[in-house]
């Protein structure tokens, strides 16, 4: 892009009066929010566009293409962003919260006059005052224009109640409130003026304005003369979108930054929350989604170095464990960093691991016939395969370490497997971990599983001893995830098949009977 340095120069050169306010020191901060990124919130050095990271601007997808100061002493700024949604942003870059929308009108400039508590922005060709409680716009009295509709950046003046514009005939363009009028006052010859951010400095009545290309200029109020400050080195290759906001009386505070990390074991996508509580600073608490794709950054302002203590806690997922490493210490109950010095940067990182659940395997004997097991084998082995770790079980591909699970019938499921692949031999299509039970009678089993994410799968297997006995496995098919375990039962039914019962006189008879057919038999013989 070719800039018409040399009209801007000699625009300087005929106004000695801005190159004496802009001598002077600004006594505030320089906000810039950007729409690349994330977000990113700066300070702005007013004498060499040097820029310094402070956080963020936004916690949303919506670009910040609008900025200006907070309400008169408050910690907050006004954003606006693409989704037409009036936001306010924390000045210490700690996020945003969303006051309203705006609706299609009036949602790219953005100026904000400390003393009446007015609210203005503009987009196109419209102008408005904008409720700052709820983000309501109506319209006021469009701008001036020669040759096209098309105003981007605002910026008040709190001390004569003006709003001062660049259209993008580069003009500055100024409007009187009390007369609820505009006027043209100079030319900037500020290139691609429909592109830019404003704000106004009333200490040394300077407005400043940046480009599409991040370049940062003083413009005098009075005439429109402009000087280039420098160039903030923000612009990567395409237009940059950009919001500047400019806060009397600020000054560079103590600042924190604590940034938060989340793993989850089993690569569960899902957010949770993350909170950060101190004893004093700026925010006292705030809350922030976090997940495995997207880490944190909080950032805490305002405090006496060496007297800030900060916790960081986050709502535990259900059926989950959780793992805090501050860097120097892990626990389980949060990542605590005490006697914060101005200017440090802390790290937590926070891991979750599902919790083991239970699952329950109820074994049941059936005697049909009998009232117990007389002349049956009830020796039997249980064994739960899983596709996830069972908690005391064995990992099948580590059965070379793993002895056979002893038994009065040889070795159990477990150990049978161990057996045929120490033989070089393979039976059976069975799960990764498992863990075997012996038993001779009804009885309850409880194993662990961790879960994978989303869940984990499981079945039992049972070899029993006798032909006699009949198995109905409830149990082949078993699903577990964080915090939801399984149960169920494996039926063993035997079934007698005896000589009827006779009473008393069916057994007289019976005995006649026999009598009878002997003495026949004798005398046949006879």
């Amino acid at each position: 892009m070719t800039r018409n340095v040399s009209g801007i120069l000699s625009t300087v050169l005929a106004a000695p009066l801005l190159l004496a306010a802009t001598a002077a020191q600004a006594q505030g901060i320089l906000y810039l929010a950007t729409d690349e990124g994330s977000d990113e919130l700066y300070t702005v050095n007013t004498s060499t566009a040097e820029v310094t990271q402070i956080g963020v601007s936004g916690s949303h997808s919506g670009d910040v293409e609008g900025l200006a100061p907070g309400p008169d002493g408050s910690v907050l700024l006004f954003g606006v962003d693409n989704e037409d949604t009036l936001t306010e942003i924390n000045r210490n870059g700690s996020g945003d919260s969303s006051v309203g929308s705006l609706g299609e009108n009036c949602d790219r400039g953005l100026a904000y006059n400390t003393t009446t508590g007015k609210l203005y922005g503009s987009d196109g060709g419209d102008f408005c005052e904008i409720n700052p409680t709820n983000g309501s716009a109506t319209l006021l009295p469009s701008p001036p224009f020669v040759s096209s509709n098309d105003l981007e950046g605002l910026a008040a003046d709190p001390v004569n109640n003006y709003v001062y514009g660049v259209n993008e005939d580069e003009n500055l363009i100024r409007f009187d409130v009390a007369g609820n009028s505009w006027s043209t006052i100079g030319a900037t010859g500020i290139p691609d003026a429909d592109d830019i951010g404003m704000a106004y400095d009333p200490g040394t009545q300077t407005i400043y304005v940046i480009d599409e290309d991040g370049i940062l200029y003083s413009v005098n109020p009075a005439n429109g003369a402009t000087s280039v400050i420098g160039d903030t080195g923000l612009d990567v290759g395409q237009n940059l979108d950009a919001g500047l906001a400019f806060v009397p009386g600020a000054s560079a505070s103590t600042r924190a930054t604590f940034e938060v990390t989340k793993d989850f074991s089993d690569d569960n996508p899902g957010e949770v929350d993350v909170t950060i509580s101190c004893n004093t600073g700026l925010p006292l608490e705030q809350t922030k989604a976090i997940s495995e794709e997207e880490g944190v950054v909080f950032v805490v302002t305002d405090f006496d170095g060496g007297e800030l203590d900060c916790e960081i806690t986050e709502t535990v997922p259900a059926g989950y464990e959780v793992e805090y490493d501050n860097g120097d210490t892990v626990t389980d109950v949060s990542c605590a960093h005490e006697d914060v010095a101005d200017g440090s940067d802390f790290t937590c990182a926070i891991t979750n691991t599902p919790a083991p659940v239970d699952i329950v395997i109820e074994k049941e004997w059936v005697f049909e016939g009998s009232t117990g097991p007389e002349g049956v084998d009830t020796d039997y082995w249980l064994t739960l395969w899983c596709d996830a770790e069972i908690v005391n079980g064995v990992d099948t591909g580590d059965f070379v370490e793993a002895p056979a699970v002893p038994g009065p019938k040889g070795p159990g499921g477990c150990g049978l497997v161990q057996l045929t692949q120490e033989s070089g031999q393979f039976i059976g299509n069975y799960h990764n971990w498992c863990q075997s039970f012996y038993g001779d009678s009804s009885a309850v089993f409880n194993a662990q599983v961790i879960p994978e994410y989303p869940d984990s799968h499981c079945y039992v297997t049972e070899s029993v001893f006798d032909g006699a006995v009949e198995v109905d496995n409830g149990c082949d098919d078993l699903t577990v995830s964080a915090g939801q375990g399984a149960s169920c039962t494996i039926t063993n039914s035997v079934f007698y098949e005896g000589i009827p019962t006779l009473s008393q006189y069916g057994m007289a008879l019976l005995a006649l009977l026999m009598l009878g057919v002997g003495f026949v038999g004798l005398r046949r013989f006879v």
